[in-house]
Protein backbone atom coordinates (compact mmCIF):
# COMPACT_ATOMS: atom_id res chain seq x y z
CA UNK A 1 0.00 0.00 0.00
CA UNK A 2 1.76 3.40 -0.92
CA UNK A 3 0.46 6.71 1.02
CA UNK A 4 -0.18 9.52 -1.27
CA UNK A 5 2.17 12.68 0.92
CA UNK A 6 0.63 15.90 0.80
CA UNK A 7 2.85 18.29 -1.68
CA UNK A 8 4.98 20.57 0.05
CA UNK A 9 3.78 23.47 -1.27
CA UNK A 10 4.66 26.77 0.63
CA UNK A 11 1.81 28.17 2.52
CA UNK A 12 2.97 31.64 2.14
CA UNK A 13 3.06 33.12 -1.68
CA UNK A 14 4.24 36.98 -2.08
CA UNK A 15 2.17 39.57 -3.13
CA UNK A 16 3.00 39.36 -6.88
CA UNK A 17 1.29 35.39 -7.22
CA UNK A 18 -1.32 36.63 -4.63
CA UNK A 19 -2.49 39.54 -7.20
CA UNK A 20 -2.30 37.42 -10.10
CA UNK A 21 -4.43 34.55 -8.52
CA UNK A 22 -6.57 36.71 -6.64
CA UNK A 23 -9.70 34.66 -6.77
CA UNK A 24 -7.95 31.54 -5.46
CA UNK A 25 -6.95 33.09 -2.31
CA UNK A 26 -9.74 34.44 -1.56
CA UNK A 27 -10.72 33.69 2.10
CA UNK A 28 -11.89 35.39 5.70
CA UNK A 29 -9.02 37.33 7.81
CA UNK A 30 -9.71 37.68 10.85
CA UNK A 31 -7.98 40.80 12.09
CA UNK A 32 -6.74 40.62 16.04
CA UNK A 33 -8.44 43.61 18.24
CA UNK A 34 -4.93 45.30 20.00
CA UNK A 35 -5.85 43.71 23.37
CA UNK A 36 -5.67 40.58 22.12
CA UNK A 37 -2.00 40.88 20.62
CA UNK A 38 -0.05 40.22 23.83
CA UNK A 39 1.88 43.93 23.42
CA UNK A 40 4.53 44.05 26.18
CA UNK A 41 3.76 48.14 26.16
CA UNK A 42 -0.21 48.71 26.73
CA UNK A 43 -1.74 51.32 25.02
CA UNK A 44 -2.25 54.83 26.94
CA UNK A 45 0.98 57.07 28.34
CA UNK A 46 1.55 55.37 31.83
CA UNK A 47 4.88 55.24 31.29
CA UNK A 48 5.55 58.56 30.82
CA UNK A 49 9.12 59.68 31.13
CA UNK A 50 8.80 62.65 33.14
CA UNK A 51 4.86 63.96 34.37
CA UNK A 52 4.67 67.54 34.75
CA UNK A 53 2.11 68.00 37.42
CA UNK A 54 3.06 70.92 39.37
CA UNK A 55 1.71 73.97 38.63
CA UNK A 56 3.52 76.98 39.16
CA UNK A 57 0.84 80.39 40.31
CA UNK A 58 2.41 83.54 39.59
CA UNK A 59 1.24 87.37 40.90
CA UNK A 60 3.51 89.37 38.62
CA UNK A 61 3.05 92.98 37.56
CA UNK A 62 2.14 94.29 33.66
CA UNK A 63 5.85 94.87 33.34
CA UNK A 64 6.76 90.95 34.06
CA UNK A 65 4.08 89.61 31.60
CA UNK A 66 5.33 92.12 29.17
CA UNK A 67 9.12 90.69 29.32
CA UNK A 68 7.61 86.90 29.42
CA UNK A 69 5.79 87.76 26.62
CA UNK A 70 8.88 89.07 24.77
CA UNK A 71 11.19 86.57 26.41
CA UNK A 72 8.67 83.70 24.66
CA UNK A 73 8.22 84.87 21.53
CA UNK A 74 11.47 85.63 21.14
CA UNK A 75 12.52 82.34 21.66
CA UNK A 76 9.58 80.93 19.66
CA UNK A 77 8.54 78.55 23.32
CA UNK A 78 5.29 78.82 25.05
CA UNK A 79 5.06 80.55 28.42
CA UNK A 80 5.60 77.66 30.57
CA UNK A 81 8.25 76.39 28.44
CA UNK A 82 9.81 79.68 28.62
CA UNK A 83 9.46 79.74 32.23
CA UNK A 84 10.65 76.09 32.59
CA UNK A 85 13.64 77.81 30.63
CA UNK A 86 14.57 81.13 33.04
CA UNK A 87 14.49 78.55 36.27
CA UNK A 88 16.57 75.64 34.66
CA UNK A 89 19.34 78.59 33.32
CA UNK A 90 18.86 80.15 36.86
CA UNK A 91 19.46 76.83 38.59
CA UNK A 92 21.85 75.20 35.57
CA UNK A 93 24.93 73.63 38.18
CA UNK A 94 22.53 72.70 40.62
CA UNK A 95 20.28 70.56 38.37
CA UNK A 96 23.04 69.43 35.88
CA UNK A 97 24.65 67.20 38.49
CA UNK A 98 20.90 65.83 39.43
CA UNK A 99 19.82 64.67 35.79
CA UNK A 100 22.50 64.26 34.15
CA UNK A 101 22.57 60.16 34.84
CA UNK A 102 19.17 60.34 33.61
CA UNK A 103 19.97 62.04 30.61
CA UNK A 104 22.81 59.92 29.51
CA UNK A 105 20.57 56.85 29.98
CA UNK A 106 17.40 58.37 28.08
CA UNK A 107 20.30 58.95 25.10
CA UNK A 108 21.07 55.65 25.30
CA UNK A 109 17.77 54.01 25.46
CA UNK A 110 16.59 56.36 22.44
CA UNK A 111 19.22 55.15 20.12
CA UNK A 112 18.02 51.64 21.49
CA UNK A 113 14.60 51.97 20.75
CA UNK A 114 15.87 54.04 16.94
CA UNK A 115 17.72 50.77 16.26
CA UNK A 116 14.40 48.61 17.29
CA UNK A 117 11.99 50.73 15.36
CA UNK A 118 13.71 50.19 12.04
CA UNK A 119 14.44 46.55 12.59
CA UNK A 120 10.59 46.07 12.96
CA UNK A 121 10.04 48.45 10.17
CA UNK A 122 12.21 46.21 8.09
CA UNK A 123 10.93 43.08 9.08
CA UNK A 124 6.68 44.82 8.79
CA UNK A 125 7.93 45.81 5.43
CA UNK A 126 8.59 42.47 4.50
CA UNK A 127 5.40 40.79 5.65
CA UNK A 128 3.53 43.13 3.59
CA UNK A 129 5.10 41.80 0.86
CA UNK A 130 3.76 38.59 1.88
CA UNK A 131 0.40 36.44 1.90
CA UNK A 132 -0.99 33.56 2.86
CA UNK A 133 -1.98 30.39 0.73
CA UNK A 134 -4.22 28.83 3.05
CA UNK A 135 -6.21 30.84 5.58
CA UNK A 136 -4.44 29.80 8.84
CA UNK A 137 -1.36 31.46 7.44
CA UNK A 138 -3.00 34.09 6.22
CA UNK A 139 -4.42 35.18 9.49
CA UNK A 140 -1.02 34.40 11.46
CA UNK A 141 0.31 37.03 8.77
CA UNK A 142 -2.28 39.46 9.59
CA UNK A 143 -2.08 38.95 12.98
CA UNK A 144 1.74 39.40 12.75
CA UNK A 145 1.51 42.76 10.86
CA UNK A 146 -0.72 44.00 12.70
CA UNK A 147 1.29 43.22 16.09
CA UNK A 148 4.46 44.58 14.44
CA UNK A 149 2.01 47.69 13.67
CA UNK A 150 1.18 48.60 17.43
CA UNK A 151 4.65 47.71 18.51
CA UNK A 152 6.03 50.27 16.36
CA UNK A 153 3.38 52.85 17.12
CA UNK A 154 4.51 52.11 20.69
CA UNK A 155 8.09 52.74 20.21
CA UNK A 156 7.04 55.46 18.17
CA UNK A 157 5.46 57.28 21.08
CA UNK A 158 8.04 56.43 23.64
CA UNK A 159 10.56 58.14 21.35
CA UNK A 160 8.10 61.01 21.36
CA UNK A 161 8.21 61.19 25.10
CA UNK A 162 12.04 61.18 25.30
CA UNK A 163 12.24 63.92 22.53
CA UNK A 164 10.20 65.99 24.76
CA UNK A 165 12.45 65.26 27.44
CA UNK A 166 15.47 65.86 25.13
CA UNK A 167 13.77 69.52 24.41
CA UNK A 168 13.39 70.28 27.98
CA UNK A 169 16.66 69.75 29.21
CA UNK A 170 19.41 69.75 26.17
CA UNK A 171 20.34 73.27 26.88
CA UNK A 172 21.82 71.89 29.87
CA UNK A 173 23.57 69.52 28.36
CA UNK A 174 25.16 72.07 25.19
CA UNK A 175 28.02 73.00 26.35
Amino acid sequence: MVRKLKSKESPVIDLDEYLENKSKYSFEIEKPLKSELNLDNPSGQGKKIERLTSQLHLRIGELEENILNFGSEENKMSKSDFVRYLILEYGKNFVKDEIEDNYKNYLKKYKLLSEELQEKKILRENLLEKRGADKKTANQLCYQRTKLKFEIENIESEMNHLNGYFKRYKKLFEE
